[in-house]
């Protein structure tokens, strides 16, 4: 009975030690032994798989060496100061993993806190360099420099930056509606001098159109006076060409029928007849004075009318 109770409890034992003495390191981790607290594979990291150990004297620490995610400030955006005094709102978060497990368990204390803090610092460096629209227009500028930057500043801690996520630049809720307010007032602004610009434009189009219009009736009336000069200079040399040409055929008239002062004055009698009919027509009333008796003259004007009528088809050929 004592003998199978020894037995049991050796086999028991003999599990335990030999659950202690193997550990199995998993899928895409690396294994790091050691001893007594001292690491002796710092450059040989164990492969995944089943590692055999002294059970209480060795200890195989496994190392995950998959992608990894953390935000800059946890879930609260991080706070930074720009250039111009003006605050920004960030929310930022990094991919990385780990490419020397000996570094990133014992190199820092908490190798991703520190590089996290790392990485703030030097978001803060860029981004207060910016003004604050500068910032908020350069997401991707600023990623790429501080990509550029990590690079050379995180290998301390056996970690690389795969790659920088920001998330979320805003600026402060009373900025923002400082902002808003700046650019609705440029926008009215841009409005108020586009509406005077075409007022301008519509008062000069009709100063124009009055212009032309005023240029337009000048040169209407300057071509009517014109026209009107030459039409009352057309009579005037008209009505001067017909007196000289009355002149002529009377003096050809008083030529041909001689010197007898009858004739003449028969022919002048005649003229005021003419004149007397023309009055007579007009609804004037005239009075002849001493010389109705000269009407009796009147069949001496035959033959004068024959040569006057004579005269002028002779010039009219």
């Amino acid at each position: 009975m004592v003998i199978m109770i020894l037995t049991i409890i050796l086999i028991i034992v003999i599990l335990i030690l030999g659950y202690l003495s193997f550990q199995i390191v998993p899928q895409n981790h690396a294994g790091m032994i050691t001893i007594w607290g001292k690491c002796i594979n710092r450059n040989h990291p164990c492969e995944p798989g089943l590692h055999f150990k002294i059970p209480f004297v060795e200890k195989i620490i496994p190392v995950n060496l998959a992608q990894g995610n953390v935000y800059l400030s946890g879930n609260h955006p991080m706070t930074i100061t720009t250039s111009d005094q003006a605050l920004a709102y960030i929310q930022a978060s990094l991919t990385y993993h780990v490419t020397n497990p000996y570094d990133y368990l014992w190199g820092n204390q908490n190798s991703v806190e520190s590089m996290n803090q790392k990485v703030q610092s030097m978001l803060r460096d860029i981004i207060g360099g910016m003004t604050l629209n500068d910032a908020l227009d350069s997401n991707e500028r600023i990623q790429v420099e501080l990509q550029r930057r990590i690079a050379s500043a995180t290998y301390m801690y056996g970690l690389h930056v795969d790659q920088v996520n920001i998330e979320k630049l805003q600026a402060s809720e009373e900025m923002q509606k400082h902002m808003d307010e700046q650019k609705q007032s440029q926008l009215d602004k841009v409005s108020k001098k586009n509406e005077a610009d075409g007022d301008a434009a519509k008062i000069s189009s009709v100063n124009k159109a009055q212009n032309e219009a005023t240029v337009n009736t000048a040169q209407a009336k300057a071509t009517a006076t014109k026209k009107n000069a030459d039409a009352q200079k057309y009579a005037i040399q008209a009505n001067a060409d017909a007196q000289q040409y009355s002149v002529k055929v009377m003096q050809k008239v008083l030529s041909e029928v001689g010197n007898d002062p009858k004739l003449e004055k028969a022919y002048f009698n005649y003229l005021s007849i003419n004149a007397y009919k023309q009055l007579a027509e007009s609804g004037n009333m005239v009075f002849a004075n001493g010389h109705s008796n000269d009407f009796g003259d009147l069949p001496k004007m035959a033959a004068m009318q024959k040569i006057w009528d004579k005269g002028e088809a002779n010039d009219n050929k």
